[in-house]
């Protein structure tokens, strides 16, 4: 006899009980999870310069900030003016999802040269979250560098270039 997938040789390893399989939810790493990269962004946008940011420096300044060793090279060339023609960089999948539901939730808005900033609800998250005392090794990034890592520099890295004059 078969179940359309199995025969009885095959149901006989299972001592011929019943069994039946549950579903589990899956584990995501903290970095991608929408509780942990929603406040990351909301800071973001914060502290970076003009408070404003294109899509590439959402994804440098993020990405960095996951990566506790490419924050470091990060940091070291925005104090030293260092070229970073090898700095890892990946796209990050989950940053369109994530501004749209930022966008759809009214926490940030589009604007000119598409880059997005924060509206009044997004800046006012901002701050209770910086004001609620986690992500205190974020924001210490972001309070120095943010204003640093202006579209200019984030290009330049992205390209591999130097950057002398942001520092």
């Amino acid at each position: 006899m078969t179940n359309g997938l199995f025969d009885d040789a095959d149901l006989a390893i299972f001592g011929n009980r019943p069994f039946t399989f549950k579903r589990k939810p899956l584990a995501l790493p903290p970095d991608q999870r929408l509780s942990w990269r929603l406040p990351l962004l909301l800071i973001t946008l914060k502290h970076v310069r003009s408070s404003k940011a294109s899509f590439a420096r959402l994804a440098l300044t993020t990405f960095a900030l996951c990566n506790p060793s490419v924050l470091s090279r990060l940091t070291t060339a925005l104090e030293k003016g260092h070229a970073l023609d090898s700095l890892p960089t990946r796209y990050e999948p989950g940053l369109p999802f994530l501004l749209n539901f930022a966008f759809a939730k009214d926490l940030i808005r589009i604007g000119d040269h598409d880059q997005f900033a924060l509206t009044e609800s997004g800046d006012a998250a901002a701050q209770r979250i910086e004001n609620s005392g986690t992500f205190d090794t974020e924001l210490s990034f972001l309070r120095e560098y943010g204003s640093k890592l202006n579209e200019a520099a984030t290009n330049r890295i992205m390209s591999g270039g130097l950057f002398p004059d942001i520092v």
